[in-house]
């Protein structure tokens, strides 16, 4: 979708803002770049943008908050049902949320790989929720620790967002158009990792 170009002396409403934000802070880490160069991409002068949003470390936890809200309400549209199926709607939907929001996704990562620091003290992590209420339901599908469960569901996080980056270099390295769905196996193999000793459990 295109940009609207602002009025000068014009400042995006606060959705717009932290929505461009996210994407900003995707492409360029944290501390990629500044206020007053994300405020030039906007159009307004940096102590305006600073009187607008506190300030940095203000609006980075406004963006990590929308992209956590935005996740979150991706999974509930598909979650409900018995844990199986929710544990189903948590790979569909971080899925097809990592390649419809490629930059949310990044930052993500970026959150992760690139400030470990502040992701380790901070008070607030995006996929908190998200990552406590699978967890729960991953123990009771498989048994064992809770430590045991969010191990799994932190390697199914990982693993969804790796693919959803790497793609396009995975179909390179297989040679395979851009036709072979690649995404279907790739759920079928998430399913079966989450969902290992389903079946046991169920017969004994």
């Amino acid at each position: 979708m295109a940009r609207r170009a602002l009025k000068p002396g014009e400042l995006p409403t606060r959705e717009t803002l932290v929505a461009r934000a996210a994407v900003w802070f995707g492409e360029r880490g944290f501390d990629g770049g500044s206020l007053r160069e994300l405020g030039a991409e906007l159009g307004v002068t940096a102590p305006t943008l600073l009187h607008h949003v506190g300030s940095k470390q203000k609006l980075y936890a406004r963006v990590l908050a929308h992209v956590a809200d935005d996740l979150a309400a991706a999974y509930a549209v598909r979650a409900g049902g018995a844990d199986e199926d929710q544990i189903t709607a948590l790979v569909d939907a971080y899925l097809a949320w990592s390649r419809d929001n490629e930059a949310y996704a990044r930052l993500l990562m970026r959150e992760l790989l690139d400030n470990r620091e502040r992701a380790a003290n901070g008070k607030y992590w995006p996929l908190a929720g998200i990552v406590h209420k699978v967890t729960a339901q991953v123990r009771r599908i498989r048994g064992g620790s809770e430590v045991d469960a969010a191990m799994v569901v932190f390697q199914a996080i990982g693993a969804i967002a790796y693919f959803a980056a790497a793609e396009p270099t995975l179909r390179k390295i297989l040679d395979l158009g851009p036709k072979i769905d690649l995404a279907a196996p790739f759920r079928a193999a998430m399913h079966r990792a989450l969902t290992a000793g389903l079946e046991k459990r169920r017969t004994a």
